[in-house]
């Protein structure tokens, strides 16, 4: 029976959610071997054994975990792992069970021995190894599965400033979205306490609160274990009603534009993170309340006036506590 070449490269394959714990892993395992390590594509469907010989496959499901080391003539050598402590410690854990699997993928299962059964490897600890029929089988190839979504859910305190008014920028923002691995999808509204106030020709003052709504795609390309960054982009579009002070007028304006940010996640316990971001909304199309002046004697106004009633530039920064398994 076949073995597992001692300088065979290693490509781990992740599991379904399991990237970024595979990545972390693989950095560890090429600190340790002397052979090339690269982090591959994800395992096919929920059947984790079925990768080629020389690929490790990784499953990480909240504190446990599953690793299979594939060798030669379909040899699967795999072990079940209770994980604990902090997330280095984690990584380290699964790196250590990488290393024992190849070494008996290396050493291979005595001669003689059946598939479906186990052999000690030392230490009493025990490694199984079983035979799996290649893919395709009687009934042909089979699909690879769907990446399953996964919830996010976050409230957070904004804090931003005005870059023309200088007014103060204070209230709840509130998301929701969708995360396939390491990208998510999300739909998130703000309600700012203190309006902005813009003043007329006249000398009138006009009151603009609004309700922001932004659909943003979010990117996690950079994670050190607990910890995360993150950049997010999107469009953006706010409605609100415009008031002229003193008077009844009012007006419903819109407008449109996007909205950019930078983020700083930590991981504090299970799927509950805090997260700093920082950002800013750029307005394409910026409210505008349109006026027909009657100015009193001495003052200079345009019979009709356009005033913006919101700033094309804002700056903001969220503190806020997230939902993300």
């Amino acid at each position: 029976m076949a073995h597992l070449a001692a300088d065979a490269p290693i490509t781990v394959r992740p599991g379904q959610g399991s990237r970024s714990f595979a990545r972390e892993v693989t950095r560890v395992l090429e600190l340790r071997l002397d052979v090339d390590v690269t982090l591959g594509e994800d395992a096919h469907g929920a059947l984790l054994e079925a990768v080629p010989s020389g690929h490790v496959g990784i499953l990480v499901d909240g504190t446990r975990a599953q690793v299979v080391v594939a060798a030669p003539e379909a040899q699967v050598f795999r072990t079940n792992l209770e994980l604990s402590g902090t997330m280095a410690e984690r990584h380290r854990a699964v790196a250590l069970a990488v290393e024992a699997l190849r070494d008996a993928a290396i050493a291979g299962p005595p001669e003689g021995q059946r598939s479906g059964q186990s052999y000690a490897l030392g230490d009493d600890h025990a490694v199984a190894w079983v035979y799996n029929e290649p893919r395709g089988g009687l009934f042909g190839e089979l699909p690879d599965s769907d990446a399953i979504a996964k919830p996010l859910v976050y409230l957070g305190f904004m804090g931003g400033a005005s870059t023309e008014r200088l007014t103060a920028l204070i209230g709840p923002r509130l998301g929701l979205g969708l995360c396939v691995f390491d990208q998510c999808v999300v739909i998130e509204g703000d309600l700012p306490v203190i309006p902005e106030e813009s003043e007329a020709c006249d000398g009138r003052r006009v009151e603009y609160r609004a309700v922001s709504l932004a659909l943003r795609f979010q990117l996690r390309p950079l994670v050190f274990g607990d910890f995360s960054v993150a950049v997010d982009f999107g469009i953006l579009t706010r409605f609100g009603l415009a008031n002229l002070l003193g008077t009844t007028a009012s007006e419903v304006r819109t407008n449109f534009g996007l909205r950019t940010g930078l983020e700083l996640g930590w991981r504090v316990s299970g799927p509950i993170e805090l997260v700093l971001e920082a950002g800013f909304d750029t307005a394409i199309t910026p409210a505008v309340l349109i006026r027909r002046n009657r100015p009193p004697p001495g003052v200079d106004c345009p019979p009709v006036e356009r005033l913006f009633v919101e700033d094309l530039v804002t700056g903001w920064g969220v503190l806020a506590v997230r939902l993300r398994p």
